[in-house]
């Protein structure tokens, strides 16, 4: 799976990021084009909270029950946080992203006007939440929502920020600007930082959940919380912060990732602006806090650097990438990890982890499995494999 396949709205549960990466190693579909969803299969794995309404109905009906109660509350109060807990929360609404009750949407948008104009001089955070919900380069269920507003808001309060530009770029691509793509690429080559603003909203998250009061668990909705055999001891607060990963949205860079392809394929000194700009971003991005961010940077740097002399370096930044992604899985109690990872960041709390079992470095030797990440590993290129024999 690729970054632009990986952030479908009903798969974006945080320790999902981690599931992100190792699923990049099996090269499902290393190169990226937007697909549907798969249809759920009787021998899918359980997620919680995506698999409740038919694993676990019982619970699920009444902690469904206890959501609509919780946004019906939040609805009577004035102020920013609680306008803004409704869009932290509604997300978690059985059908949000394919049949979403009647007037949901609505209701997100008003409560996003209200947090926008209750908000303390500064806050742009109910901005962030607008733009990263409608921001996307190709359609997505729940978010048809115009997000200019917000990202011009953005482009003032938070302008040394690349994300903000590259969902910038998302939304020209949107309307197939290239020039505005071009721009956006060229503001957010400037920019000092990268910041999806993963821990602080997922802190918050966190926060809106502990005031939701969740029914006890059954055993049903406990065998799908340890659905991996690692939370045999499952209680409501691994409930809680397993929802709160399903609940909020994280930019996917499609447009830079899409435009930084083309420019690593061109020929050499074509175009050196957009080449310079699209190495200053992925470079900024394979610095990451997060492993989203730093797969976006080391993949595009990966082909950007294929005909230079850094290039070796770089693809062995992203071998070592791909070793320590494949081994993240059999962390123990990965959920348990979350609070640390929002306070320090995902790569310094999983490289330690890794550095502890032995396994933050890898064989000399090693390269991943399948054909696709082993290529650009090997050539800075996507090289497609060889078409399956006809039975």
């Amino acid at each position: 799976m690729t970054p632009e396949t990986t952030l479908r709205p009903r798969r974006r549960s945080i320790w999902m990021l981690v599931a992100l990466a190792i699923v990049l190693n099996a090269g499902a579909c290393d190169r990226a084009e937007p697909v549907a969803a798969a249809p759920a299969s009787k021998n899918a794995p359980l997620l919680f909270p995506f698999s409740l309404s038919d694993a676990a109905p019982k619970w699920n009906q009444a902690y469904q029950r206890a959501l609509r109660d919780r946004l019906a509350t939040l609805a009577q109060r004035d102020d920013a946080i609680s306008q803004l807990d409704i869009v932290r929360l509604q997300p978690l609404l059985d059908g949000y992203y394919t049949a979403p009750p009647t007037g949901v949407h609505q209701e997100r948008e008003r409560a996003l006007r209200r947090a926008q104009a209750l908000a303390a001089p500064g806050d742009d955070t109910p901005f962030w939440y607008e733009a990263a919900i409608c921001a996307h380069a190709e359609p997505m269920p729940g978010t048809q929502c115009d997000p200019n507003p917000a990202l011009a808001h953005l482009q003032r309060s938070d302008a040394d920020n690349a994300a903000v530009w590259l969902m910038s770029a998302d939304t020209a691509a949107a309307r197939g600007d290239q020039a505005r793509i071009d721009t956006a690429l060229l503001h957010a080559a400037k920019a000092r930082r990268y910041d999806i603003r993963y821990g602080r909203n997922a802190t918050e998250t966190m926060r809106a959940l502990g005031e939701l009061e969740l029914p006890a668990l059954d055993e049903p909705a406990r065998a799908v919380l340890n659905s991996d055999g690692l939370l045999a001891d499952a209680n409501l607060h691994d409930a809680r912060m397993a929802l709160a990963g399903g609940a909020f949205p994280l930019p996917s860079p499609l447009a830079f990732q899409r435009r930084c392809r083309t420019a690593a394929a061109a020929p050499a000194g074509t175009d050196a602006e957009l080449h310079a700009a699209c190495t200053a971003i992925a470079t900024r991005m394979a610095d990451s806090d997060t492993l989203i961010g730093q797969m976006f940077g080391l993949t595009v740097m990966a082909q950007l650097s294929a005909r230079s002399a850094d290039g070796a370096a770089w693809r062995e930044r992203l071998r070592t990438h791909y070793w320590q992604s494949a081994h993240l899985q059999q962390r123990p109690n990965l959920i348990r990890d979350l609070p640390r990872v929002w306070r320090v960041g995902e790569v310094a709390t999983f490289a330690e982890r890794l550095k502890a079992a032995g396994l933050d470095r890898p064989p000399p030797d090693w390269l991943p499995e399948s054909p696709l990440p082993r290529s650009l590993v090997l050539t800075g290129r996507y090289i497609d494999p060889p078409p399956a024999a006809q039975p």
